[in-house]
């Protein structure tokens, strides 16, 4: 999930970042810079989340899987582009 999450905010950075370049206005260049900051606090975020769940060898997420089943299959992708389940959601 976190791959998929990491992917669509990548995504959405090179958007804004494409937006932003071809703004003839600086006011609209200024909200667009702003806007890429708050996804890059996203990555940021999904980076320490990994990190987070993956310090400990995995027990946290043996852990979860085992206290939400169909949450387990998501899990095991954490880390490996293009691995995970579950729609990736905008967070910004």
């Amino acid at each position: 999930m976190l791959a998929n999450q990491r992917g669509h905010l990548m995504r959405e950075l090179r958007n804004l970042d494409g937006l932003r370049r071809q703004a003839d206005d600086p006011v609209v260049r200024l909200l667009l810079s702003a806007a890429g900051r708050h996804v890059e606090a996203d990555l940021a975020f999904v980076d320490d989340a990994e990190a987070a769940l993956l310090a400990d060898g995995g027990a946290t997420l043996t852990g979860l899987a085992a206290a939400h089943p169909a949450a387990g299959s998501a899990g095991r992708g954490l880390g490996e582009p293009g691995e995970g389940a579950g729609p990736a959601r905008a967070a910004g």
